[in-house]
């Protein structure tokens, strides 16, 4: 499911009209903000699967507390560059302007 996100995403940046212009990082910023939050997201659910076929010892307390960090920061990420693909921040600003026609 990441993955295909990872993947709109990277189809939406590679077709902006408006940034085609614009300097690499600007461009495709979404697209490695949400491929890193994917990579982030997947480091507890590959433990557990790696856990459940017996093929690592169990994590003691500060390396569980590491993987959930690691998770929460990876949907921070997710969200921030969803947003930040879809340009919503732009969009609520032209709405709350009253410029509706835009959106």
């Amino acid at each position: 499911m990441y993955t295909n996100l990872t993947q709109h995403t990277v189809y939406l940046c590679w077709h902006k009209r408006d940034l085609s212009c614009a300097p690499h990082h600007l461009r495709f910023g979404p697209a490695y903000t949400v491929a890193s939050a994917t990579a982030l997201i997947m480091v507890r659910p590959t433990y557990v699967m790696l856990k459940i076929g017996k093929q690592v010892d169990p994590l003691k307390d500060p390396y569980c507390s590491w993987m959930y960090a690691c998770t929460l920061v990876g949907y921070l990420l997710l969200g921030f560059g969803t947003v930040w693909a879809a340009n919503l921040w732009g969009k609520l600003r032209r709405f709350a302007l009253g410029d509706a026609k835009e959106v």
